[in-house]
């Protein structure tokens, strides 16, 4: 939250704003707790949600790749094997592939995100 732009505080305080009076005039309207949470805050912050976990399942793909520096094996040992031997086709053998499931994981959850919250 420190290190973010003024653009990302702007749209998280404008975001923390608009669920507090979303809050407000649910209560206002009567709903109970639950119905607001699941009525309300919910939907709100389905988006927000999906995002996160766009991002933290690329980042784990690309991160699985250094499992081979403690011999979890996976592609990452064609990499740090190609990086040893400075042979490029190695660690493109190992490179293309994580990149590959990357970009179709983030194609896929950036499709289901537009779906779900369109």
């Amino acid at each position: 939250m420190i290190a973010a732009s003024g653009a990302e505080q702007r749209d998280r305080f404008f975001a923390f704003w608009t669920l507090k009076e979303a809050y407000i005039k649910a209560r206002g309207m009567g709903l109970a707790p639950r119905r607001i949470l699941v009525d309300v805050e919910a939907p709100l912050a389905l988006p927000a949600f999906l995002a996160g976990l766009r991002i933290a399942v690329v980042q784990a793909i690309g991160l699985a790749a250094l499992a081979a520096l403690i011999g979890g094996g996976g592609l990452g040992i064609f990499i740090f094997q190609g990086m040893g031997q400075f042979a490029l086709d190695l660690v493109l053998l190992g490179v293309l592939p994580i990149a590959v499931m990357a970009a179709l994981a983030d194609g896929l959850l950036r499709l289901g995100q537009a779906r779900r919250t369109a």
